[in-house]
C-alpha cells in the first residue's frame, strides 16, 4: 500500500481531526499522566459512539405504531381464543401446562453438560443446575435465581430444563429455579416467590454444598406478564397476590418493616466489578446547617478511577436510593452506585435521605435538597473538582420521586438552575393508585399497588394499617407529580425512565403529559418487556446505554 493510500485511509476515517482534538484536550488539561489521560479520552469517545448507535429513542408518551399494534392484537386475540376459549380458568391452565415445554427452544445438548439436583428447604422445592465445567473449579461460584417464563402459569424447571441448562452454561453460573409444575393458581407454598428462592440460594446449606459466593447471587424474572395472551394480567395479579404476603403476611406493619429492611441489599444486582473501578469515600455533614431536618446526613461518594487522572472539572450526580419509602440506604445500593458512576462518567454522591416512618415525606425532600447544597459547597466541590454547572439529580423508585420533589422545592425558590438535569428511573411520582379505578388492562399489578400505597402511607403516619387517604391523596410532598402547575415551567430539564410492566409507569405517563407542554421534558423512555427494577442482563445493558446517552447529551 502506497503512502497516498495510507493517508487516504487516515483522512477517510477522520483520524487527523481526532488527533487534533485529543492534543488540544491534552494541552488544556496538562495531566500528570498524559498516556492515561489520552486513554480515557478514547474510552469516552467509544462509549459515546456506542450510545449514539443504539436504537433507544425515547418513546413519545406511550405512542405505538398503529399497524403493528393492530397486527399484534389480531395475533394475540387469535392465540388466546385457541388457548383459553372460555377464559383463564383453572381447568384451562391445567390443560395448558403439559404444552409449556414446547416453549423451550434450547438444544437438549446443553443438558448433557450440566448436573441437575433437587432441593427442598422449608417446604419449598427447587432445582439446581450446575455446569459440569464448574465442578472442577475450587473457586466460589456465581448463582442466579431464575424464573424461566410460561406467562406465570408454569415457570418450573420441568418445563424449561434445556433453557435452564443453556443459561447456566452461557453465564457460568449455578441456576436455581422453581421445581415441579407450579403456577399462579397453585397455593402460595407451591409457588415460591423470588425472595423465597433467594433465601434458599443464600442459605448456609446451599452456599456450602454448591460453593456459592453470597456476594454474587442475582435474581431474574423473565416472564413478561400480560404480554402474550389475553387474561395474562389477571394471572399476574394472582401471582402478585401470592408473592407479597410471603414478605408482608400481616400487611405492612412496623414489625414487618423492621424485618424487611435487612433484605433490601439483596435487590442490588449490580456486580462488584464496578466498585473496584471506583475510588469510594464516605462523607457526613451537619444537616440543619444546610436546611435539613436530620442532624447528620451521610453521603457516599463514588469516583470513577479513570476520572482521577483527569485534572479538569468533573460532572456529578446526586443520586437518591429506592426502597419502597420504608427501607434502603446508599450502603445497600453501593454496587449500583459504582455501576452508575462508571457507566455515566460522573462522580456519584448518594446521600441517606432517611426512611419512613422515621422520616416524613417533606423531611425527605429537605434532606435531599440539603445534600445537593452540600455537594455544591466549597468543601465538597473543590475537593472532588466538581463543575457546579454540570450537576444532575437522579433517583430510582421512591428516590426518583424524592429527586422530583427536590426540583419542585428549588423551583419554588427560583433556584432550579442549581440542577442541570433530573433523571428518574421507575419513579414513584403519582397518586393514580388511589384515583384510577381498579379495572381494565391498564391497572398494573393491583396487589402490588396496594402494597405501595401502604408503604407510602408511612410518609405521613407512624402506623399505616387501615390508613385513610382522604385529605392526603393530593399531597405533592408524597406525590411530586401533583406539584402546582406554576412550578412545572420552572423545573430543570427532566427525563423519565420507566418500564412496560412497571407499576409506576402509568403515573409517570400522567406526569409527562403535564410537563411536556412546558418544553422541559427531555423524553420518556419505556423499556419494553421489563418490570419495576426487574429485567434480564441484556435489558440492564440497554438501560445502561440509555443512561450513558442521557448524561453525555444533557450533562
Amino acid at each position: 500500500m502506497s503512502l497516498s493510500d495510507h493517508l487516504g485511509y487516515l483522512v477517510q476515517n477522520q483520524i487527523p481531526q481526532l488527533i487534533d482534538s485529543m492534543i488540544k484536550e491534552l494541552l488544556d488539561a496538562k495531566p500528570i499522566s498524559p498516556i492515561s489521560f489520552l486513554h480515557g479520552i478514547l474510552q469516552r469517545k467509544q462509549e459515546v459512539i456506542a450510545a449514539d448507535a443504539a436504537l433507544f429513542d425515547f418513546v413519545p408518551l406511550g405512542q405505538r405504531l398503529p399497524e403493528v399494534q393492530t397486527a399484534w392484537d389480531m395475533m394475540t386475540t387469535s392465540l388466546s381464543n385457541v388457548l383459553f376459549p372460555n377464559g383463564v380458568t383453572l381447568d384451562a391452565i391445567q390443560a395448558l401446562r403439559p404444552q409449556a415445554a414446547a416453549l423451550d427452544h434450547a438444544d437438549d445438548t446443553f443438558l448433557a453438560k450440566c448436573v441437575m439436583q433437587q432441593l427442598e428447604i422449608d417446604n419449598i422445592k427447587a432445582s439446581v443446575i450446575l455446569p459440569r465445567m464448574l465442578s472442577y473449579d475450587v473457586a466460589l461460584r456465581k448463582a442466579q435465581v431464575w424464573f424461566p417464563g410460561g406467562d406465570a402459569i408454569d415457570c418450573s424447571a420441568n418445563a424449561f430444563t434445556a433453557a435452564c441448562a443453556k443459561r447456566a452454561l452461557h453465564t457460568s453460573s449455578v441456576i436455581i429455579v422453581p421445581a415441579d409444575v407450579s403456577g399462579a393458581f397453585d397455593t402460595a407454598a407451591a409457588y415460591p416467590s423470588g425472595l423465597d428462592l433467594l433465601r434458599i440460594a443464600l442459605s448456609d446449606d446451599v452456599v456450602t454444598r454448591f460453593r456459592i459466593d453470597r456476594t454474587r447471587v442475582s435474581l431474574f424474572h423473565l416472564t413478561r406478564p400480560g404480554a402474550q395472551v389475553a387474561g395474562g394480567q389477571a394471572v399476574w395479579d394472582i401471582v402478585m397476590a401470592q408473592m407479597w404476603p410471603s414478605m408482608f403476611p400481616n400487611s405492612i406493619t412496623p414489625d414487618a418493616i423492621r424485618s424487611f429492611r435487612p433484605q433490601v441489599a439483596l435487590m442490588d444486582r449490580s456486580p462488584d466489578d464496578f466498585l473496584a473501578k471506583c475510588v469510594c469515600d464516605a462523607l457526613d455533614f451537619d444537616g440543619p446547617a444546610f436546611g435539613a431536618e436530620a442532624q447528620r446526613i451521610k453521603v457516599s461518594v463514588f469516583l470513577p478511577r479513570r476520572l482521577s487522572y483527569d485534572v479538569g472539572l468533573r460532572k456529578a450526580q446526586v443520586w437518591f436510593h429506592g426502597g419502597a419509602f420504608i427501607a434502603g440506604s446508599a450502603e445497600a445500593f453501593k454496587r449500583s452506585c459504582g455501576k452508575r458512576a462508571v457507566e455515566t462518567g460522573t462522580v456519584v454522591f448518594a446521600p441517606d435521605l432517611g426512611t419512613a416512618p422515621e422520616t416524613s415525606a417533606l423531611n425527605r425532600i429537605h434532606n435531599g435538597e440539603a445534600s445537593l447544597r452540600f455537594v455544591l459547597s466549597d468543601r465538597v466541590a473543590d475537593r472532588f473538582r466538581i463543575d457546579r454547572t454540570r450537576v444532575a439529580l437522579s433517583g430510582e423508585g421512591s428516590g426518583g420521586g424524592a429527586a422530583l420533589g427536590v426540583c419542585a422545592a428549588l423551583a419554588q425558590k427560583s433556584e432550579a438552575a442549581l440542577v442541570k438535569v433530573c433523571v428518574t428511573d421507575c419513579a414513584a411520582v403519582n397518586n393514580d393508585f388511589i384515583t384510577v379505578p381498579e379495572a381494565g388492562s391498564e391497572d398494573l399489578h393491583k396487589a402490588f399497588q396496594r402494597l405501595v400505597m401502604d408503604s407510602a402511607a408511612y410518609l405521613i403516619t407512624d402506623n399505616a394499617v387501615g390508613f385513610d387517604w382522604s385529605g392526603h391523596s393530593a399531597d405533592p410532598a408524597v406525590f411530586p407529580g401533583l406539584m402546582a402547575e406554576a412550578l412545572l415551567p420552572k423545573l430543570p430539564p427532566v427525563a423519565l425512565l420507566t418500564a412496560e410492566f412497571d407499576h409506576f409507569r402509568r403515573g409517570n405517563e400522567m406526569f409527562a403529559k403535564r410537563l411536556k407542554p412546558h418544553g422541559n421534558l427531555i423524553g420518556m423512555y419505556i423499556q419494553p418487556g421489563c418490570g419495576h427494577a426487574l429485567g434480564t442482563p441484556k435489558a440492564e445493558q440497554e438501560k445502561a446505554q440509555v443512561h450513558r446517552r442521557l448524561f453525555d447529551l444533557y450533562l
